[in-house]
């Protein structure tokens, strides 16, 4: 089978890590060694990705956002003429402008632009309105993330029922640590490189656990910009938070992040929304605790093997991580890594490549 994967849109950070995961794992899926793969990316991702992308055809283009438009629309649908594809996998719900010679089938990863507006700029959120319901028509087949991206679309498009298809995404991407658990020090990781992932909720947690908590960890903030790292520390400062207790850092790469992952005694994620919560995953894996907010897609990918506050407040989010220090046990964390485990890059690629294949 001849595919054309349209990764335009993974630059760094999680749909970089989704897109690279996927050709990577792409030959170990059911029936796919013999596959023929064409990859639209820039260059900078095809720099990053280079170890995971095997005997992939790539197309580059430039990093920027002209460069990343024009592949979008005009590239992908160049290379789409030229080797004649069986079909389009986009991993993100965008298309070419003009007709194709093959079916296209995208990924959706979460409605948030919708669903949560404010934290979207006015232009983004325009752009994402077209762009996505242009994709959605055009679409033979759209594969979702989770179940909780699945009830968004259909509710919000009930024409797309018949389209969409639930794929989770896999967790065996970082290494398995293998490290002596019974220490208790270590960090509680947060993250701040969207609105979304609420930091100032996790240091209002530590304000309230201060002084009462005595094995607290320190909270690692990681993903910051400046401003916002500013930001952040002022409000640990208002909130009368030791500077020890709270660490704010700024966008990690993929190997800092992996050593502060190894670092963490605990991961919090207060987020306000999510598509999957691939950290989650990453997490329970390498059998480290996680505490989350009551979002819908980390409560599902989190099958049980979390410990989710009652609320969206700081108090609620304090007791539970509370709560997840005190029940902080090798059991747990045995049956947390077992129900990460599930999750391979090896089933989404089979899944997304029998889906391929249905729409051809």
């Amino acid at each position: 089978m001849r595919i054309l994967i349209d990764a335009s849109a993974a630059g760094s950070g999680g749909l970089a890590r989704v897109s690279a995961s996927i050709l990577a794992a792409w030959p170990t899926g059911d029936n796919a060694a013999s596959d023929e793969l064409h990859v639209v990316a820039s260059s900078r991702f095809l720099e990053l990705a280079s170890g995971e992308l095997g005997d992939c055809h790539t197309y580059a283009f430039e990093p920027g956002l002209f460069g990343r438009l024009r592949a979008q629309y005009l590239l992908v649908r160049s290379v789409a003429n030229s080797v004649m594809p069986d079909a389009i996998l986009a991993t993100l719900p965008i298309v070419p402008v003009g007709p194709v010679p093959c079916p296209i089938v995208i990924i959706s990863h979460d409605l948030r632009h919708e669903l949560r507006p404010s934290e979207f700029g006015r232009i983004r959120r325009f752009v994402r309105a077209i762009e996505y319901r242009r994709a959605y028509r055009r679409a033979s087949r759209i594969i979702v993330i989770s179940q909780r991206t699945a009830g968004d679309l259909t509710r919000r498009y009930p024409t797309l029922a018949s389209k969409v298809v639930v794929v989770p995404l896999g967790s065996d991407h970082l290494r398995l640590y293998g490290r002596n658990w019974s220490a208790p020090s270590g960090l509680a990781l947060a993250y701040a490189h969207h609105p979304n992932k609420r930091p100032e909720l996790a240091i209002g947690a530590w304000a309230i656990l201060h002084g009462t908590v005595s094995d607290l960890p320190t909270l690692c903030v990681i993903g910051a910009s400046q401003r916002r790292a500013i930001k952040l520390q002022n409000l640990c400062e208002s909130l009368g938070i030791p500077r020890s207790l709270v660490t704010i850092c700024g966008p990690l790469d993929e190997s800092a992040y992996l050593d502060a992952l190894e670092g963490s005694r605990l991961l919090v994620l207060p987020s306000s929304f999510e598509g999957f919560g691939l950290p989650v995953l990453e997490a329970l894996r390498n059998r480290i605790p996680v505490v989350i907010t009551p979002d819908p897609a980390l409560v599902e990918v989190g099958g049980g093997h979390v410990t989710v506050a009652e609320d969206d407040s700081a108090e609620a989010l304090a007791r539970a991580v509370s709560s997840a220090l005190v029940r902080d046990t090798d059991a747990r964390r045995d049956a947390g890594a077992s129900w990460a485990a599930r999750f391979t890059w090896r089933s989404t690629v089979s899944a997304m490549r029998k889906i391929l294949i249905a729409a051809t």
